[in-house]
């Protein structure tokens, strides 16, 4: 198959508008070939491409890191993984101790200090230390549940890892000055963060663990949306979205209202990305409100 109908396809299978295949062609595809050079760079090494991909809720992360997978693995012959920072959530029995020890607003999963960083290290180093006749299972996380899947039912990498992909809302972030941290930005933060412990703590994690982690990033791809606004707008798409693919299960489908209290937890770093995340990554595709890429910036 070559590429324009491979495209077409991803795009259908993924149920997305066409213009998604524009951008892939435009931006996404010379940018994977970029990366190839570096994969096979990294084969004569026997290590494996770690790339982070970084981008706000709604920005579709998820579906170019599917995207970029699919095409290195399908034109390049490549293996390799793709894993989600949400796989990574501490268990439900883990967030209502730390919400008990340290602040509430952690029994909600999501923020930094809700993941378990250990575990994603060691899957990583896993990973970088897989042998062709080897495979092993990959944490997953049941967001139905709340809770952690057990380990047999997760994905399975197979086999030397020519590249990893890992993608998440808050992948490659950096900390702040405590002194920003000072004033709460909305009313999450007023109404149940006042004394500014959450957000402290969410930002200590942020400096300390999390950056051992993010320390395995090779390449950096950072999907910039225009302002905040534009987000919690996008978001709310995503849910209409899942409302369909849903459709007679709407248990776990939520409101715009409860979307926007919802994004409250993610509005500060997800600001602070907005700011500084271009000057951090290596790569940066900047949309437009309708979703489109106007600027690619190396």
């Amino acid at each position: 198959m070559d590429k324009a109908n491979w495209i077409n396809s991803f795009v259908e299978a993924e149920r997305l508008p066409q213009s998604y295949a524009d951008l892939a062609v435009d931006y996404f595809i010379p940018y994977a070939d970029e990366l190839v050079l570096l994969i096979k760079e990294r084969c004569k090494e026997g290590i494996p491409l770690h790339i982070g991909v970084n981008g706000a809720q709604g920005t579709g992360k998820t579906t170019f890191a599917k995207f970029l997978s699919s095409y290195l693995v399908n034109f390049y012959c490549f293996n390799g993984s793709h894993i989600s920072l949400d796989d990574f959530y501490l268990t439900k029995t883990e967030r209502q101790k730390r919400s008990r020890e340290i602040h509430p607003l952690f029994l909600v999963r999501g923020v930094p200090g809700t993941h378990d960083i250990a575990l994603a290290i060691s899957t990583f180093k896993k990973l970088k230390a897989l042998k062709s006749n080897q495979k092993m299972s990959l944490p997953s996380f049941d967001k139905a549940s709340d809770d952690r899947m057990p380990a047999e039912k997760g994905p399975k990498a197979i086999g030397v890892q020519n590249f990893i992909i890992f993608e998440g809302w808050c992948v490659g972030s950096r900390s702040v000055p405590s002194a920003d941290l000072a004033l709460p930005i909305n009313t999450l933060e007023k109404s149940q963060d006042s004394e500014g412990i959450w957000r402290f703590a969410i930002n200590d994690y942020l400096r300390q663990d999390y950056q051992k982690l993010f320390s395995i990033i090779d390449k950096l791809i950072f999907l910039k949306a225009p302002d905040f606004a534009t987000v919690l707008k996008w978001r709310n798409k995503q849910e209409e979205k899942l409302m369909v693919t849903r459709q007679k299960d709407q248990s776990h489908t939520m409101s715009n209202d409860d979307i926007a209290r919802f994004i409250e937890y993610f509005e500060r770093i997800t600001r602070d990305n907005l700011k500084i995340m271009p000057d951090i990554a290596d790569i940066v595709f900047e949309f437009n409100s309708n979703h489109q890429i106007f600027s690619q910036r190396l």
